[in-house]
């Protein structure tokens, strides 16, 4: 059995967050400790190294002194993620976002600001970007792919290619080719690269000399079945960015 860790549960006392517990599954023997990552607010919070037990269970209980002077100990929204020690080549939990506040109801969440787009018409809902997994990600990897190659090989030096759902591109050459696409196409896409049942799209943003990425995710089947349509809803508003955006393009809109 190939190796692999997942996470089963996480709960939460807050907000703010004070408390919090995960637990989860990891293949054994191969995986015999597990590092448990939170992520709040699009930074890195903090860590804990757990053992897994002899029936491949494991719990990670952060508490209000692990939050204290992180990102997370004000926050309310977070990603939890869980990585094996001992085998870098096992696959990775998918990440698991919640948000403090609002239960599970995120499509109730989604149908309120589809109801306010009806009311106030259309307005961009955006929000910052978690920054962890470049690689796995449609707006990372679109920012990696114009990286100098200096660059690019330092960070993928220091971030390995894990292993996050099966469909996530660990192969350097693999990788390499898609960048080569990015570039060559104007967008990059994750396709259940980084979160199983999610898809999503990134368009470039330049402003000021700088590169920024706007992005669109959506379940994969919706995805899948409008793919051009989220293409060019990507592109159009990156385009929209960029004439608001000081040093930005103030050209005609792209079609």
């Amino acid at each position: 059995m190939a190796c692999k860790v997942t996470i089963t549960s996480v709960t939460a006392t807050g907000p703010p967050l004070s408390a919090v517990r995960v637990t989860g599954t990891a293949t054994v023997p191969d995986c015999a400790t597990v590092e448990v990552i939170l992520e709040c607010g699009g930074s890195p919070g903090p860590k804990l190294i757990v053992p897994v037990d002899g029936a491949g269970n494991w719990i990670a209980n952060f508490t209000a002194t692990d939050l204290k002077g992180t990102p997370c100990a004000c926050g309310r929204s977070y990603v939890v993620t869980a990585v094996c020690q001992e085998s870098p080549d096992c696959q990775q939990a998918a990440p698991t976002a919640k948000a403090l506040g609002l239960a599970e109801d995120f499509e109730l969440v989604e149908d309120m600001y589809a109801a306010a787009n009806r009311i106030l018409g259309r307005i961009p809902k955006v929000t910052p970007g978690f920054t962890a997994f470049a690689h796995a990600r449609a707006a990372g990897k679109l920012l990696l792919a114009h990286l100098p190659r200096a660059d690019l090989r330092r960070y993928l030096d220091a971030h390995p290619l894990r292993p996050l759902t099966p469909r996530t591109i660990v192969g350097r050459r693999a990788f390499d080719r898609d960048l080569a696409g990015i570039r060559a196409n104007g967008f990059a896409i994750d396709d259940e690269e980084f979160m199983d049942g999610v898809a999503s799209v990134a368009a470039p943003v330049e402003a000021d000399a700088e590169l920024f990425a706007y992005a669109v995710a959506a379940p994969v089947e919706r995805f899948r079945a409008n793919r051009d349509r989220f293409i060019q809803a990507a592109r159009s508003a990156a385009r929209l960015a960029e004439t608001a955006l000081p040093g930005g393009d103030e050209g005609d809109d792209a079609s």
